[in-house]
């Protein structure tokens, strides 16, 4: 069973088809009938995600992924007001820290909240890290590791409210857990997460702010960033977004207890599921496996169960995210990250 979705999905068939019928030519040609039809099939796919996210199509930026459109926000705020202060958590992703910790080597000032001991990130700590200076907050939607889900609207409203922009990245929880799209200052996304293609991303501008551009060269994508367009990858997002968006969560849910319930069967008192007085998406599981070591059972049952450890987790280099959370060595060594999709039903697949 695969059982490490949260770190990447097999791409959707429909999404593959859809991508094959995309005309290879040059999106910004203009005398040729292969060029034409590119160009119908690459807007098409962006006014498609403009209207499943209810905003404007200028609000979209393409990327190579999460980690780019995170670099991008982070670094264009940055470039934009310097001298003022930011706010994030302890347990974001690591791509958004080692973001944050750049700036700080140019001279930012970062203020970073831990979460309370169920891993939450509230807004009652997020608003008591601000100050009159405070510019940009950027708090995750969902965790990566632990599936805890952040009260995002409530940080947005606060942020709002105080004139402060916001910004999160919200690449676990697109399909998994209701998000108004068009409430939020900044957004980012994947999409191999959602069974799209890898190698494409989207960043969500909100604002009337001009980001400075991460990539320079030309002037495509009106300027937010520079590169042949990914037509390809484009078209296979929107295939892909569109999906994950119809897709019911009933599936999910169902993978969830299925799996709780087959570790339950095999170790009855030892499994402990982690986070479980919060709310969480039903895609990601944390379970703490008594007495066993992490790496070594996933080890030895690497041929039935495919799933990781975590984000950046080890015996020698133990989750951060765990650690804000107040998890001891040993029990951070028993956790192990269960992530499951909407697609595949694994009672069936065990079944068969």
């Amino acid at each position: 069973m695969y059982l490490d979705n949260a770190a990447t999905t097999k791409i959707h068939p429909d999404v593959m088809a859809t991508m094959q019928e995309v005309s290879y030519a040059n999106y910004n040609a203009k005398y040729y009938e292969e060029a034409l039809l590119v160009q119908k099939q690459v807007d098409q796919a962006i006014n498609a995600i403009a209207k499943m996210f209810n905003i404007s199509d200028q609000a979209l930026v393409f990327t190579s992924g999460a980690t780019e459109s995170n670099n991008y926000i982070i670094k264009g705020m940055f470039e934009l007001f310097p001298d003022k202060h930011f706010v994030t958590s302890t347990i974001e992703h690591k791509c958004v820290l080692a973001t944050f910790k750049y700036i700080e080597t140019k001279g930012a000032r970062v203020t970073y909240v831990k979460p309370n001991n169920q891993g939450q990130i509230t807004k009652h700590a997020v608003a008591s890290m601000c100050n009159q200076d405070t510019v940009f907050i950027s708090i995750m939607h969902v965790n990566n590791e632990t599936g805890v889900i952040n009260d995002i609207a409530e940080i947005q409203a606060y942020a709002k409210q105080n004139e402060i922009y916001f910004h999160s990245d919200a690449v676990q929880s697109l399909g998994k857990t209701p998000l108004n799209f068009a409430d939020y200052d900044f957004l980012s996304f994947s999409g191999h997460k959602v069974h799209g293609p890898k190698g494409i991303g989207l960043a969500v501008n909100n604002t009337s702010l001009e980001i400075p551009s991460l990539i320079h060269g030309s002037d495509q994508q009106h300027g937010h960033r520079a590169g042949t367009l990914p037509n390809e990858l484009i078209v296979g997002l929107a295939k892909a977004v569109e999906l994950i968006l119809k897709q019911g969560n009933e599936l999910l849910i169902k993978n969830k207890e299925f799996v709780i319930n087959m570790f339950a069967d095999s170790f009855g008192e030892d499994l402990v599921v982690n986070f479980h007085d919060v709310p969480t998406v039903d895609s990601i599981i944390s379970m703490r496996l008594v007495g066993e070591v992490n790496q070594i059972f996933l080890e030895e049952n690497k041929e039935m169960i495919k799933a990781s450890t975590g984000s950046s987790c080890s015996i020698n280099n133990p989750s951060y995210v765990l650690q804000e959370c107040g998890f001891t060595k040993q029990m951070i060594q028993e956790t192990i990250r269960i992530s499951v999709n909407k697609y595949d039903d694994l009672s069936e697949l065990v079944s068969n």
